[in-house]
């Protein structure tokens, strides 16, 4: 769907434009009417455009993996979990800390 927008919107845009000029330069058809035809012209390519881009964001908003919501109880749980982690590690510490002062205290005496 999205190609078919872009070929039309080309297609008015741009290829239109170019043929009614080309078409006017060579006396085909009345200046003022080559002008009237690619305004129109740009303005409904420009129109397309626009309303295939906008198109493309509302399909792509509906397709668009979506983040889970995460519930209050699995942040709290999560929290808890590396507060316990974080307590063990502080505990491997401080009993590292304790050999440390004993080694120093030995050395000292």
């Amino acid at each position: 769907m999205g190609l078919v927008i872009a070929a039309v919107a080309l297609g008015l845009g741009v290829y239109t434009p170019l043929k009614v000029l080309e078409m006017a330069s060579k006396g085909v058809i009345e200046g003022w009417l080559a002008a009237i035809t690619v305004i129109v012209a740009v303005i409904a390519g420009g129109s397309v455009g626009f309303i295939g881009v906008i198109l493309f964001f509302v399909l792509l908003g509906e397709y668009w993996p979506r983040e889970p919501k995460v519930t209050r109880a699995t942040s709290i749980s999560a929290y808890r979990a590396r507060q316990r982690a974080m307590l063990e590690e502080l505990d491997e510490i401080t009993a590292i800390l304790k050999e440390i002062r004993d080694i120093l205290k030995e050395a000292g005496e």
